[in-house]
């Protein structure tokens, strides 16, 4: 059964949106090599709060990522 981790965090005081993204980019590949990955999709709320939402074939694979 498919699980999605959810992490939801706010970005340091001094960090700008441009190099958050950059370096969430950085990291696409090497997730997405991960056994079990499906999905990934990063998010913006208003308040300026991000999640980042990963969907994984199985809750051990989640894990071991």
């Amino acid at each position: 059964m498919p699980v999605i981790e959810y992490v939801t965090f706010a970005l340091v005081p001094g960090a700008t949106e441009a190099a958050f993204l950059k370096a969430a980019q950085a990291t696409e590949a090497l997730v997405r090599r991960q056994p079990g990955f499906l999905s990934r999709r990063l998010s913006q709320g208003a308040d300026g709060t991000w999640t980042d939402a990963v969907t994984w074939e199985t809750q051990a694979q989640a894990e071991a990522a």
